[in-house]
């Protein structure tokens, strides 16, 4: 089945987003130790994924569809799909 938490990030992904991006920059002391010497943050932006979209589509639809299924046709779908993983 699908998690709530896969489909979340799915649609974040498809609709794009914006994370801080933290980078530092370090030196070499006459000791030989790593130093920072500069850091900055910046926002990146990630845009929107259509092929995120177009598969978060499906699978909301399929979600919604399994959800429609009666437990005989769950099992009949469950051993069709076996034996397709089977055949691979």
């Amino acid at each position: 089945m699908l998690s709530k938490e896969l489909l979340d990030n799915l649609l974040k992904r498809a609709t794009g987003y914006t994370e801080k991006e933290r980078t530092i920059e370090y030196a070499i002391d006459d000791e030989g130790n790593r130093k920072p010497i500069k850091e900055r943050t910046q926002d990146k932006v990630y845009p929107p994924d259509m092929q995120a979209l177009k598969l978060y589509l499906e699978l909301s639809e399929q979600k919604e569809n399994l959800r429609e299924l009666t437990d005989e046709e769950l099992e009949k779908e469950k051993i069709r799909l076996l034996k397709i993983l089977n055949n691979a």
